[in-house]
């Protein structure tokens, strides 16, 4: 999943949006807010909904943060979809391991926690 952008998108962004550095900077940084408020509830969420309906609320939220970003007409609308995105990532980086680890059988159970860890990384670095 590509949620960011790259620093040689960066003066394409902020030319043809119109942006400040300083409003770029708010741009790029609202996934990590939207993905720090998330780890601060999923838990209660994720408890009070169960982890299949928090992995769709987090799918919602990315849905909606990139419909957001989409359609956006100002800058308000992309860092409400930034924030949006943060949150469905947020939520979904701590139910899907939990929830692996939950329907995996006993025998193979640290195989899969550890390939979901190393896709995780492996996602990133590409």
């Amino acid at each position: 999943m590509q949620s960011g952008y790259s620093s040689p998108a960066e003066s394409g962004i902020m030319e043809d949006l119109g942006f400040s550095t300083a409003a770029y900077s708010l741009f790029s940084s609202l996934l990590t807010v939207g993905g720090l408020i998330a780890a601060l509830v999923n838990g209660r969420v994720t408890d009070l909904i169960g982890r299949r309906r928090a992995m769709w609320l987090s799918q919602i939220f990315v849905a909606a943060g990139w419909l957001s970003i989409a359609y956006a007409k100002n800058a308000w609308w992309l860092d409400i979809g930034r924030l949006l995105n943060g949150l469905g990532i947020g939520v979904v980086c701590y139910v899907v391991p939990v929830y692996i680890a939950e329907i995996t059988p006993r025998s193979v159970w640290g195989a899969f926690t550890a390939f979901n860890q190393v896709k995780k990384f492996a996602q990133r670095r590409n």
